[in-house]
């Protein structure tokens, strides 16, 4: 079975922490990178070319949905939202950036198993 690398964007430590440590857990998935902003994940994704990121919605610098928007242009990936985002207004906005080429999490996981 192949190894799914994991590249996790999200400004919080602790968040950061936490899912690298469920995730390296699992032993088909490699997390290959942690990044602490939206800017940071971009370059990130770009060097590394992770098969699937996490993504934070509210981070400085720059925000995962501009994050996810430039992953999209430079080096697709499948993109899961995690996020403690908790308005409407905000948790509406993934579909502009999903509509620039991101999937949903169960056609990821299908494909990601192949």
């Amino acid at each position: 079975m192949k190894t799914i690398r994991v590249l996790v964007v999200d400004d919080s430590p602790s968040v950061r922490a936490l899912l690298a440590h469920i995730l390296g857990a699992d032993p088909g998935l490699q997390v290959v990178g942690c990044a602490a902003d939206g800017a940071e994940g971009v370059e990130m994704a770009k060097r590394l070319r992770p098969d699937v990121i996490t993504m934070d919605l509210q981070m400085p610098n720059m925000d995962g949905f501009e994050a996810t928007r430039r992953i999209m242009q430079s080096c697709p990936a499948p993109v899961v939202v995690v996020s403690g985002a908790g308005s409407a207004a905000a948790l509406n906005q993934p579909n502009a950036s999903c509509a620039s080429g991101s999937r949903s999490s169960t056609s990821v996981a299908s494909s990601m198993r192949r």
